[in-house]
């Protein structure tokens, strides 16, 4: 039977579907799909986002709500702790920010 193993060199700056797993040195992963309280906490955000009243601020924080959550698939942490500060502006000190905060050992002054 053939092993379905596929060697690569530099795998920096790629994506990676939910079927796919990482072997090496200083490998991090996260499928937020299996992280409910992750997911739970941007279906908060979202929702939060959906009540904005005034368009244009609705509209930027959608922007950084899809950052947020390219962010977390990447385990960025720096853009993450970026977009949870913008999104304060937007929708204000919500448990869901922390959770998502504290998921990535983030310590935001202000939040929480």
């Amino acid at each position: 039977m053939a092993d379905n193993v596929k060697k690569t060199g530099d795998i920096s700056d790629n994506q990676f579907g939910s079927n796919v797993n990482i072997q090496g040195d200083n490998v991090s992963q996260i499928n937020i799909e299996n992280e409910p309280e992750i997911m739970e906490a941007l279906e908060k955000i979202k929702n939060e986002i959906v009540q904005i009243t005034n368009e244009h601020s609705r509209n930027d924080a959608d922007i950084y709500y899809g950052y947020l959550e390219k962010s977390i698939k990447e385990r960025n942490t720096s853009k993450i702790e970026t977009c949870i500060s913008k999104l304060r502006t937007y929708i204000g000190d919500i448990s869901s920010l922390m959770t998502i905060a504290e998921f990535f050992s983030l310590s935001i002054p202000g939040l929480g």
